[in-house]
């Protein structure tokens, strides 16, 4: 019990740590956390109807605890962003190439050059690290635009490149789909999602970005009205610290 409150604690902290007034952006880079879906237990004679309502196929798929997806920490270009109840993550777009790297770990230090200036950020040696490269290309038969995800190695000297999206999870808690995933050609980069195998620890990750969230800006959303009874969500920046 105690746990759970402090787990709770952090994440609403360093949630609350993020609203503010600020520019909006255009481009967004985005992607989900899910529980992992899993087929409910049925009787070997049971089979599944081809013309079966979707709503009674999806009672069937559920999971047997719903883990949380809110409160998650992630990295990306300097900008520090924690998941929605919905376990969304949303950053603004750093770069105009759609190659990506998802490194999911549960910590990384900074590696200082002159005073308090940073020169990169390193994942720790030891530490449980897995990393995925996301590349986007076309198929040039069908013109459709995907999303191609491959286990890789960690990067050269553990130093984590410009592209990486860090993810702050126990890697063993997380699956990453491998393969083809269907996207569009457009400003807005919808990464595929993550899924959840098991209960994540998120007090270590929240203590984690309670020690490096000075040097990373926040992000808030900012609603505003465009058409009668439509809202329409934008991205909000804090400035990053001169």
């Amino acid at each position: 019990m105690i746990r759970v409150n402090l787990s709770r604690w952090l994440s609403r902290l360093v949630i609350a740590s993020t609203f503010f007034t600020c520019p909006a952006v255009d481009h967004i880079l985005t992607f989900w956390i899910k529980p992992y879906p899993l087929l409910t237990s049925q009787p070997s004679s049971f089979k599944i109807n081809p013309f079966m309502a979707p709503h009674a196929l999806a009672a069937m798929i559920e999971t047997s605890e719903v883990w949380p997806t809110a409160g998650l920490v992630a990295l990306y270009g300097g900008y520090i962003a924690i998941s929605d109840i919905s376990g969304q993550i949303t950053f603004p777009l750093m770069q105009q190439k759609p190659n990506f790297l998802f490194i999911i770990t549960r910590s990384i230090r900074p590696v200082f050059m002159l005073g308090n200036t940073i020169h990169h950020w390193e994942l720790v040696a030891g530490a449980p690290t897995r990393c995925f490269t996301i590349n986007q290309q076309q198929d040039p038969t069908t013109q459709f635009y995907f999303w191609e995800v491959t286990e890789s190695s960690l990067p050269p000297h553990l130093i984590i490149p410009l592209n990486a999206v860090i993810i702050f999870i126990n890697p063993e808690s997380v699956m990453v789909p491998l393969g083809i995933t269907i996207t569009y050609d457009h400003a807005q980069f919808i990464l595929p999602p993550l899924y959840l195998i098991n209960h994540p620890d998120t007090v270590t990750p929240a203590l984690t970005a309670l020690g490096i969230k000075s040097f990373f800006s926040p992000i808030a959303n900012k609603y505003k009205k465009q058409q009668e009874n439509y809202y329409a969500r934008q991205l909000s920046l804090q400035p990053k610290a001169k």
